[in-house]
């Protein structure tokens, strides 16, 4: 695949997670391979439209433009949302269980919509939340409708 500066800069986006917030320049450049220079014109475009925000002195932190592209996401899912929802509300009545609508996405489960369980111990799923198709029962089940002969590339990663 060739690294475009498009595919550069989605990666540069996907460095940020919940263990790693915030980053500077050099963690970019030094966890992407990106030269500094290059790294810093990124995150100009990037800051200018709202994906990134200066954190600090010399972090950046994920801008709130995902925020409103989150709202976008799920509301793209919203028919299949609204059609599950009363039968997941029915179904954790009855079992007092978290209950989760799970969707794949590049080879991962992606959390479209959950219901939290009513014990005072219990599993919390947010909407957005990626996890891998291997992991967890509703994760499984995805993969269960998968065929076969594709199970391998799914188990290895995206």
């Amino acid at each position: 695949m060739e690294s475009t500066s498009a595919h550069k800069i989605l990666d540069i986006l996907l460095l940020f997670s919940t263990t790693q917030p915030e980053l500077t320049v050099d963690d970019i450049s030094h966890q992407s391979l990106i030269p500094p220079s290059t790294v810093y014109r990124y995150i100009r475009v990037l800051t200018e439209k709202g994906f990134l925000e200066k954190s600090g002195n010399k972090s950046y932190r994920l801008g709130l433009r995902f925020v409103e592209l989150n709202r976008v996401a799920l509301g793209s899912n919203r028919d299949l949302r609204l059609i599950a929802l009363p039968s997941m509300k029915r179904i954790a009545d009855q079992i007092i269980e978290t209950v989760s609508l799970m969707r794949l996405f590049n080879k991962y489960a992606i959390c479209i919509e959950s219901i939290e369980g009513q014990h005072v111990v219990r599993v919390v799923i947010e909407q957005g939340r990626l996890q891998p198709i291997y992991t967890g029962a509703s994760s499984k089940v995805l993969l269960a409708g998968i065929d076969e002969s594709e199970w391998d590339s799914y188990l290895d990663g995206p």
